[in-house]
């Protein structure tokens, strides 16, 4: 996560992405690890982490949020119309 460029850009939240070269996009221990340290270190920033998504090459993803996994970081976003447009021809 690019805290600076959170900061120097006034972001008012994040949304962390990394893709899965295979087709599972299921979380690893070392996935929910990394999102409570950048959950952290957001919080210190004051700019939240709304959730952190994981997609694969074929287009299906992963989100956290969607998931419960985010900790109770509320926000109204609605992540999967983003991550299909990504994919949509």
């Amino acid at each position: 996560m690019d805290v600076e460029g959170a900061i120097l850009t006034n972001a008012k939240s994040i949304i962390i992405a990394h893709n899965h070269p295979s087709v599972d996009v299921e979380t690893s221990d070392a996935d929910k690890k990394v999102t409570q340290a950048l959950v952290g270190a957001g919080k210190l920033v004051d700019i939240p982490v709304v959730d952190h998504v994981i997609i694969s090459y074929r287009g299906s993803y992963y989100s956290f949020r969607d998931n419960s996994l985010m900790g109770g970081v509320e926000h109204s976003i609605h992540i999967h119309l983003f991550i299909t447009s990504l994919f949509v021809k």
